[in-house]
């Protein structure tokens, strides 16, 4: 039953993001301005500190603290520090004005999108959670299914809340 849920669910999505990839790869070159380009690259800059930081400390903790804690899966690390650094890029972009092409303004449909992802993703977990496989095995955190499900519904959300933020932010610099 799991599984069909999510064929059904990427056979609806893939499209979907294909068209979506061709109409953006065609209709949206050069539309960021210098300024943005200039702070996206910082955004970029911020988010690679922040994986080499996160892969950092858990060298450090590996290492140096006691086994009484959990250890991270190679898997679960990777897919940490990939959303750490998406969730930096977006949070720096969308509150420097960066996320969005300039002459489009903050379009409500991108705040949409992520609802809507954010929801679908958790109609979902309670069926990928059903499946029972543990989480922790050998004193390991071990990423499975659903757990990448949180990640990426945990990334969906920030980027929604960063949104409505820098809008409330928008409309009171406008009064």
């Amino acid at each position: 039953m799991v599984k069909m849920m999510i064929l059904v669910l990427v056979l609806c999505i893939m499209p979907i993001m294909a068209i979506c990839s061709y109409y953006s790869a065609k209709c949206n070159e050069g539309r960021f301005d210098e300024m943005q380009e200039i702070i996206r690259g910082r955004g970029y800059k911020y988010s690679y500190s922040m994986v080499i930081s996160f892969l950092t400390a858990h060298v450090i903790y590996s290492y140096f603290v006691p086994d009484f804690f959990v250890r991270f899966s190679a898997e679960f690390l990777a897919a940490v520090a990939v959303a750490l650094g998406v969730i930096v890029f977006g949070v720096y972009s969308i509150f420097h004005d960066a996320f969005f092409y300039f002459d489009k303004g903050k379009p409500k449909s991108k705040l949409l999108i992520n609802i809507v992802l954010v929801a679908l993703y958790l109609l979902l977990l309670p069926a990928m959670i059903k499946k029972g496989k543990p989480l922790i095995q050998d004193g390991i955190l071990i990423l499975r299914d659903y757990c990448l499900f949180i990640i990426v519904v945990v990334v969906f959300v920030v980027h929604a809340i960063a949104m409505l933020i820098k809008r409330c932010i928008d409309k009171k610099q406008e009064i």
